[in-house]
């Protein structure tokens, strides 16, 4: 359902780049929805150099009372876009959706709104997503499981990031200005997932309404379990600078960072680490000896 700007109950905010293989299939899935609230769906496209402005155009020109495009003559980057793009954003409500990702159930904003109309302690609603691997030989499966309960809250948030992006619906508002560590950060899901989680709980609906692909050429799953770690470590090192104010979730993100220290690749690093100290001492020991 569309309307004027001034009647928008929620927003889509759909970021992309060079995604010209997945677009139609985030653009389908958001148009497919049915409520019965106005809403629309506003695209960050970071200045792609593929086909993705020209697919996005032809849904936008069939599309026209749905569908904004936001101009942009340069590429700002992955946050600076998403967050360019929901200062755009007229809704009461945001729900964000990545360009490489989908939803296939057309009442899912339906269902998240009215939850999140009926509880004013609620910061943000999420639901369940299906992981799909590019590799057609690797099996799916759920992006959450054994949460435990369906209200959460930001302690619970601080000990790991379940929350997927594209399965996300938050209230427009929560956070006015973005902290200037935010652009500090590698990523800035988790962090704004926290700073959302500031002003309310968090629902979790487990029911599966979307598609969160893993792929060759996404902005995470193209990096190596090694440093995606070195990348948690660097964003819980900043975020951990940035919460002294609240001892308790700092307590929990220390302990975060902990656990995250101990992943694979990070002990082979140490070793290797002391391995290369012990032979620079033994050289320069050696050296004296000459």
């Amino acid at each position: 359902m569309n309307a004027n700007n001034k009647d928008i109950m929620l927003s889509v905010r759909l970021v992309t780049y060079n995604q010209e293989n997945f677009i139609s299939s985030a653009l389908e899935g958001a148009l497919m929805q049915r409520t019965n609230f106005p809403f629309e769906i506003v695209v960050g496209d970071d200045c792609s150099t593929d086909g993705t402005p020209a697919i996005i155009e032809s849904y936008r020109s069939k599309n026209e009372r749905l569908i904004r495009v936001l101009p942009n003559e340069s590429n700002l980057g992955a946050k600076h876009n998403a967050i360019r793009t929901l200062r755009a954003c007229t809704g009461k409500y945001i729900a964000h959706l990545d360009g490489d990702d989908y939803w296939t159930d057309p009442y899912k904003l339906q269902q998240q709104v009215d939850i999140l109309e009926a509880n004013p302690g609620i910061a943000c609603c999420f639901h369940n997503m299906e992981v799909r691997y590019e590799d057609p030989t690797v099996p799916s499966k759920l992006y959450c499981s054994n949460l435990g309960k369906q209200v959460l809250t930001r302690y619970d948030l601080a000990k790991n990031n379940f929350i997927p992006s594209s399965g996300n619906v938050f209230r427009k508002g929560l956070v006015p200005q973005h902290p200037d560590w935010f652009y500090l950060l590698p990523f800035g899901d988790w962090a704004l997932h926290l700073l959302n989680a500031q002003h309310g709980d968090i629902y979790y609906l487990p029911k599966v309404m979307g598609v969160y692909r893993k792929h060759a050429s996404g902005l995470w799953t193209s990096n190596t379990p090694e440093k995606e770690t070195e990348i948690r470590l660097k964003f819980l090192d900043i975020v951990i600078e940035n919460y002294r104010d609240d001892p308790a979730l700092l307590k929990i993100l220390k302990q975060s960072r902990k656990k995250y220290s101990k992943f694979p690749g990070r002990q082979g690093k140490r070793k290797s680490s002391l391995k290369n100290r012990i032979i620079d001492i033994l050289i320069r020991y050696l050296k004296k000896l000459k």
